[in-house]
């Protein structure tokens, strides 16, 4: 004899049990003792809601939860380093202090800055002033050669339309060489 719980029955506070005997099943005692139900009636589950419940799909938790714990892993692994250089180079180091200029010494644009996480960055990874300068003089000339071209073009236009000429001004093509 083997019973097997079929379904728990919260709001009744009973178990309907399925008690198999030599091929019997003997469901009626239990079903009208329990829900007072008939013999052929099916047991669903609605567990103080108005219906039956439904499986709402849901995103898993395990890829969120697997990220975090990488972000919180990367950011220990980048931010521990970091806090023990910043913390050696404030204590050990310190802040640089200004003095006067010897004469005929010309100082470099970082050394201007006191602090120096703020020189190394203004050394490596910023570009100097004088850098963007040029950079800027450069694209300022390029731009007023186009600016020449522009106009030189918009005269020879006018010219070829007072002239009567073709649509374009001739370009001389190299042609194949001629055989003899």
């Amino acid at each position: 004899m083997a019973a097997h719980i079929l379904r728990l029955l919260p709001q009744r506070g009973c178990i309907a049990l399925r008690i198999s005997s030599a091929g019997k099943t003997d469901v009626t005692t239990l079903l009208s003792k329990c829900n007072n139900l008939k013999a052929g009636a099916q047991l669903v589950r609605y567990a103080g809601g108005h219906g039956p419940q439904k499986m709402y799909i849901q995103p898993g938790t395990f890829q969120d939860w697997r990220a975090m714990r990488a972000f919180g892993f990367y950011l220990l692994l980048t931010g521990i380093p970091v806090a023990v250089i910043v913390t050696y180079i404030n204590v050990f180091i310190g802040q640089a202090t200004y003095a006067e200029i010897p004469e005929g010494y010309v100082p470099e644009n970082y050394e201007y800055y006191r602090h120096p996480i703020s020189r190394f960055i203004a050394r490596h990874i910023t570009e100097s002033p004088q850098q963007s300068y040029e950079k800027m003089a450069h694209f300022i000339a390029i731009e007023g050669e186009k600016m020449k071209e522009r106009k030189m073009e918009k005269e020879v236009r006018k010219a070829m339309r007072q002239r009567g000429d073709g649509p374009w001004f001739y370009t001389e093509i190299q042609g194949p060489p001629k055989e003899e």
